[in-house]
């Protein structure tokens, strides 16, 4: 794993009461090699989606604005992979919002959540746009909850064995 740090000489007040300056390093993560992944996605979760969060992912540290575009980037490939059209019968664009917005069916549950990624994602896009850390992660933690949701993955099931405990009434009193 290859790590970039950023690294920067400060002149600082020591605060040990003497008024005294010093110098200090000061160093800042820009990026890891391979990324660090901020979430892991379900297993189920299509090749091109985990491509596309990958490299959100992987500009986290350089540019939150780059990694938000970035994620709806990862949004509208998610749009793709689930069948919802990017272009009419005529061939014309479909904007992002009306894609979000005929979300359907099973599909209709991650309608709201879709939006705030698109917002996230335009505000990521536009110049101007105060994008911190914070928000991609919170960008992080709808996206992953929608693939959740998608994509859920089988847990064990412990209603046998709740079953069997209670129709016991505790322990197996018979081995």
């Amino acid at each position: 794993m290859a790590v970039k740090l950023y690294a920067q000489v400060l002149e600082i007040c020591l605060e040990n009461g003497s008024s005294d300056w010093d110098w200090v390093d000061n160093f800042k993560v820009k990026f890891f090699e391979p990324p660090l992944r901020m979430f892991i996605p379900p297993k189920d979760t299509p090749d091109l989606v985990s491509k596309a969060l990958e490299t959100s992912f992987s500009i986290f540290f350089i540019s939150p604005s780059a990694s938000l575009s970035t994620l709806r980037i990862a949004l509208e490939t998610l749009l793709e992979e689930i069948k919802v059209a990017s272009v009419t019968k005529n061939g014309d664009f479909i904007s992002l919002d009306k894609r979000i917005n005929s979300l359907s069916g099973n599909n209709a549950k991650i309608l709201e959540h879709a939006k705030a990624i698109k917002w996230l994602g335009n505000d990521g896009a536009h110049h101007g746009s105060k994008v911190s850390r914070i928000d991609v992660l919170n960008g992080y933690r709808i996206f992953k909850h929608i693939l959740v949701e998608l994509y859920p993955e089988k847990k064990a099931s412990i209603t046998p064995l709740v079953a069997r405990i209670n129709d016991a009434k505790g322990v197996d009193k018979k081995a």
